[in-house]
């Protein structure tokens, strides 16, 4: 993760993981996305907020998050995901996680990324998926107020992130779209967020 940004979810971890926990998530896509009862992985696991939902429907769920505070809190908020979340980050960064995955959540993680990372880090996901695996990835609108390095009033680097210029990223790199959502952000800053299914197609 982008340096700037990690320290400012080190040092506030609580703070961010209050605004997660509070707003509209996409759990509701989870069903449609993955089979239940196979193995999914949370990149970017933050507060733990999706990672526990994995694991009450049914899910064999595991999350990475790059941020040892947040790592600390999720488990606090959510106790059932103690020995679940590693430390890791994309693109690569990732750690060993014992085997493929059928399924990958990656939400609100790609605007921390640079440009220049966006391929490794879909080939890093390629890389953890069996075959006709699923990644469901939701991504950010242009934000307002951003600065002209694309940080945020935190610092916090906030990448515009073209979804139909990611969505032909995977394509090049072996997946299908087969859904796509988009809604405006739930805490009304002015920006929306699409939410993109990808199943890989080729190995």
């Amino acid at each position: 993760m982008d340096e700037t940004t990690a320290r400012y979810y080190e040092a506030h971890a609580a703070r961010a993981a209050s605004g997660w926990e509070a707003a509209a998530g996409r759990q509701q896509l989870f069903a449609v996305a993955f089979l239940e009862g196979t193995r999914v992985l949370d990149i970017g696991s933050g507060s733990g907020r999706d990672l526990a939902q994995l694991l009450l429907r049914g899910y064999d769920a595991q999350g990475i998050e790059p941020t040892g505070a947040l790592r600390a809190l999720s488990v606090q908020l959510h106790p059932e995901l103690a020995g679940r979340v590693l430390a890791g980050e994309l693109p690569n960064g990732l750690p060993d996680l014992g085997g493929l995955f059928d399924g990958i959540v990656c939400s609100a993680v790609w605007q921390h990324l640079r440009p220049a990372q966006f391929f490794d880090a879909v080939y890093s996901i390629k890389n953890l998926l069996k075959p006709h695996g699923r990644v469901l990835v939701t991504v950010s609108g242009a934000r307002p107020g951003l600065d002209e390095s694309s940080r945020d009033e935190f610092g916090r680097l906030c990448t515009t992130v073209n979804s139909d210029e990611l969505a032909l990223l995977f394509a090049r790199t072996g997946f299908q779209q087969i859904g796509r959502w988009t809604e405006p952000d739930s805490r009304g800053r002015g920006f929306e967020w699409t939410t993109l299914l990808f199943e890989l197609r080729s190995t």
